[in-house]
């Protein structure tokens, strides 16, 4: 088991987590909440607080 990170809100192992929530997952189901961008490594989400988030494009600005 490896630890992760919650990336948004959601359901992980049957309990609610909230994004910057560790959780402790074995490969195979860190890869698909991965592919899903529901977990990240520890890494990636200090990566990610240090990035403001930009929002999506208007309709205007498409």
């Amino acid at each position: 088991m490896k630890e992760y990170v919650v990336a948004i809100a959601t359901v992980i192992e049957g309990r609610h987590r909230e994004p910057g929530e560790p959780v402790a997952l074995d490969e195979k189901k860190a890869k698909i909440y991965g592919d899903a961008d529901l977990v990240v490594t520890p890494e990636e989400w200090e990566k990610r607080k240090a990035t403001p988030a930009k929002a999506a494009p208007t309709k205007a600005e498409k």
